[in-house]
């Protein structure tokens, strides 16, 4: 059985195409997704059919090149600033005309229904929402509320160590 060589990609060659195609998010925070998602491989494929740094789900971009790093986080990237702005607009006031480095990311409670979106899907946050209307967070699957909180703890530990 042939085994997939682990990309060796390091953060620092991969900040500039996040800057150049990260649509405005911290690059710090999506160094943290890249790390939760794929852990950096490029080459990364997982049993429902994500794929590369990002994990994305080519049957939703059928046209785009999933393997090419830049096409991968500037899709990622995409997908994570349109559930911010859904799953948020009313909470934080949002204006579709915003950029996204305007959002509020540092808001753990936006960031995280941001990146459950980006897990499990926008309709499944909107539907905890709807059926658990007293607390939808505390009642999304645990598998989802660990990944929130892994990328958020990741996201900060980064600052702190870019802050010196």
């Amino acid at each position: 059985m042939a085994t997939r060589k682990k990309d060796i990609r390091s953060w620092d060659s991969l900040l500039p195409i996040v800057e150049k195609h990260g649509l405005g998010i911290p690059p710090l925070l999506v160094r943290a997704l890249i790390t939760e998602e794929s852990g950096f491989d490029a080459n990364a494929l997982s049993g429902a059919g994500a794929v590369g740094l990002m994990q994305i789900m080519q049957q939703f971009h059928p046209d785009k090149d999933l393997t090419n790093a830049a096409v991968n986080i500037r899709v990622g990237c995409s997908v994570l600033v349109s559930d911010f702005y859904y799953l948020n607009h009313i909470r934080s006031g949002l204006d579709p005309s915003y950029p996204a480095s305007l959002y509020p990311w540092s808001d753990r409670d936006l960031c995280y229904r941001a990146l459950a979106g980006y897990n499990m899907g926008p309709g499944n946050v909107v539907w905890y929402d709807a059926n658990h209307p007293d607390n939808p967070p505390a009642n999304w699957p645990a598998d989802v509320r660990g990944y929130c909180a892994n990328i958020w703890s990741m996201w900060k530990r980064y600052q702190r160590e870019a802050d010196g």
